[in-house]
Parts: C-alpha cells; structure tokens; sequence
C-alpha cells in the first residue's frame, strides 16, 4: 500500500500516541514499518504490533527491519484497509499515516476500523484533507498524478470526520493542521495544493466504550 507519507515530527507521533504496554496496534499501511516499530517500543514485548500494507515490496521491508531489531512481538500483513485480515475486537490502537485518502471506499476502510477494534479502543491518524468543495476534484480524479501527489483522494476535513461518526466513533479531536506539500521539490506540486487548500491533519478517534 503506497502511502502519502506525511511530513510531520516523528516526536509528536510518539508523544500523542496513546498506546500502552500491553496493548495490540494495527498500522495501517505500515510501508516499511517506521510507525510500527515506534509502537513497538511503546507496548513492549508483552504486547502486540501488526503492520498492514498491500505491496509485497513493503512487506519484505517490514520483515527485514523487523529482523534487524530483533523485535519478536511485530508481524507483518497482507491485505488492505477496506477488508483487514484480523478478527472482531482484536486491536487496541490503530495507526495510518497518509493512507486513507489513497483508498477507493473511504467509509469501508473506516468501517473495518470500527469492527476490528476493541470497545473503548483508540485510533490517531495523519492524513492529507482539501479545503474545497469535494466537487471541484472530479477532473483530478482522472489524473494518475494528482493520486500520486496525494490529492485527487482527499476529502474535506469536516468529510472526514463525519465518516468517522458515521461508522460509530466518537468525533475526531484534531491534533494539529500541518503543510504537507510546502516540502515538495515540484512547484507544480505546490501550486496545484495551494488550489485545493490541501493540508496534512493528525487526529485522534475512540471506539465508545458501551
């Protein structure tokens, strides 16, 4: 699963991730696994953390990396957001950075997300989010390269918490806005950004308890 990786301080991620030892997390997207071997370290050998990508050539990243440290308590998955290979209730924290905006059916990955994870589980995601009428991005649906620049799969900001709600999550709590794109080396890039409001967010979600 290629992700839109967002370019934000790995230090926040460790220091808002509320995963605990003993905890099981699911990354979403995991890629080569930076953020899974981050919640790793913070639940311990006594927890669980699977890394969840669709490309053979991340996976076998994973499992290398995963070697390299020695970590024993990482696993890496095939499969996709929109149908996760876990049971019902299995996972206590779910992470993805810049991943969802890349998947076709939005409200099914989100949806996955709600049934995999434990009741009062907890999910923090980064994610690229437009500024615009969703309307506007019909002909850049059409343009390999505004998928590849992590645009043409965006949604609104408040389109994206709603699905969340929608699913049964409580209402995302936002943790920060940031420029994704302003580090692009392509000013074609940024302006075509610029057009759609596009942004980076980092947000937090539970599963209610009840």
């Amino acid at each position: 699963m290629e992700s839109c990786r967002s370019r934000y301080s790995r230090l926040e991620f460790e220091q808002t991730l509320k995963s605990h030892p003993g905890d099981t997390v699911l990354d979403i997207g995991s890629g080569a696994g930076t953020d899974t071997l981050i919640s790793a370290n913070k639940v311990g050998s006594e927890g669980k953390v699977y890394g969840l990508d669709m490309t053979r050539a991340m996976q076998e990243k994973l499992v290398r990396n995963i070697e390299i440290m020695g970590i024993e308590h990482v696993a890496a998955l095939s499969g996709n957001a929109e149908k996760i290979p876990l049971p019902d209730a299995s996972i206590d924290v779910i992470t993805s950075n810049g991943v969802i905006n890349l998947v076709p059916d939005k409200p099914q990955a989100i949806r996955e997300m709600f049934r995999v994870l434990r009741p009062g589980g907890r999910i923090q995601i980064t994610d690229i989010v437009i500024g615009v009428n969703q309307d506007t991005l019909t002909e850049a649906r059409e343009n390999p390269r505004l998928w590849a620049e992590c645009i043409a799969g965006a949604v609104t900001e408040p389109g994206y918490f709603d699905m969340f709600e929608d699913a049964g999550f409580t209402r995302p709590e936002k943790l920060n806005t940031f420029d994704y794109f302003s580090a692009s080396s392509k000013q074609q890039t940024r302006e075509i950004a610029a057009s759609f409001q596009a942004h980076g967010i980092l947000l937090s979600t539970t599963r209610p308890a009840s």
